[in-house]
């Protein structure tokens, strides 16, 4: 029952669940999901509130599903900023990584939730961290067309040709695939593109 006034953001029944002694983390039988996921996943921070303020362990906030995704991982997802900077301020792990390598940076650079990627860059977010496919989070932001928040990583981070994933693909290689136009003017405009290495296909074979 936790689980689910969280979900959908019934913050009195979540209070009188937690004082009749309701186990914060009690885990879904799915995907282990935990009420805390369930309140950031829809931005309910009223709900987590209660939460962190009744749990006797404040690492409690990096608590992780079967996916090893954490609440945080969940907030930036769907784009509720309030609940991602409250997480943060609560001690969340800004560069925790999944089951597949993928930060909470990744998630919002492929969903395009701009100010939840600020709010992550202005804690200490790392550009630089790679999926289990070699990917940083402008190589996801260039896959799905989010020019704002791939210039923004690109300025911070590698250059878009230093940026090869484990196939030797770059953000430059993967825009022009999956016809990305802005994405490939964006990238063309910040970097001087020289030859690249690490795969037998250029862009330009990618865009054909």
């Amino acid at each position: 029952m936790l689980d689910l006034a969280c979900l959908h953001g019934h913050a009195e029944c979540v209070e009188t669940l937690l004082l009749q002694g309701d186990d914060i983390l009690v885990h879904d039988s799915t995907t282990r999901r935990t009420p805390l996921h369930s309140a950031a996943m829809n931005g309910h921070t009223e709900c987590l509130r209660l939460l962190m303020e009744t749990a006797e362990d404040s690492n409690i906030v990096d608590c992780t599903d079967v996916y090893e995704r954490t609440p945080l991982m969940m907030a930036v997802a769907n784009g509720h900023v309030d609940t991602v900077l409250y997480l943060i301020a609560n001690g969340a792990i800004v560069n925790a990584k999944d089951s597949q390598g993928r930060t909470a940076l990744h998630r919002g650079a492929a969903n395009g939730h701009e100010e939840c990627v600020d709010a992550l860059l202005h804690n200490g977010a790392d550009v630089t961290v790679r999926d289990h496919r070699g990917r940083m989070p402008a190589y996801l932001a260039a896959t799905c067309g989010q020019v704002c928040i791939l210039s923004n990583l690109l300025a911070m981070g590698p250059s878009s040709s230093k940026s090869e994933d484990h196939l030797g693909y770059t953000p430059l290689h993967i825009a022009c695939y999956n016809g990305q136009d802005n994405c490939v003017e964006t990238i063309l405009e910040q970097e001087k593109i020289t030859e690249l290495s690490g795969n037998p296909f250029s862009p330009l074979h990618c865009a054909v």
